[in-house]
C-alpha cells in the first residue's frame, strides 16, 4: 500500500477516535480558548489527510 495512504487512514482512525471522545465532553464546561484549539486542530487533521490522499493518488499515477 502507498506511503501516503498508509499515513492517511492513520491519521482518520486517530481523527475518528478523537470525535468519540469529544462526543463524551461536554462542551459548556470548557473555556472558549479550548473549544477553538479542538476546532481548529480537528480542521487541521482533516486539512492533513486530503493533502496524503492526493500524495498518494499522485504517486499511484507515477508509478505507472
Amino acid at each position: 500500500m502507498n506511503e501516503w495512504l498508509e499515513r492517511a487512514n492513520q491519521m482518520q482512525k486517530e481523527l475518528n477516535e478523537f470525535k468519540s471522545w469529544l462526543e463524551s465532553v461536554d462542551w459548556n464546561t470548557l473555556p472558549h480558548g479550548v473549544k477553538l484549539m479542538i476546532v481548529r486542530g480537528k480542521t487541521e487533521t482533516e486539512r492533513r489527510i486530503e493533502k496524503c490522499k492526493v500524495l498518494a493518488e499522485r504517486n499511484s499515477v507515477e508509478a505507472v
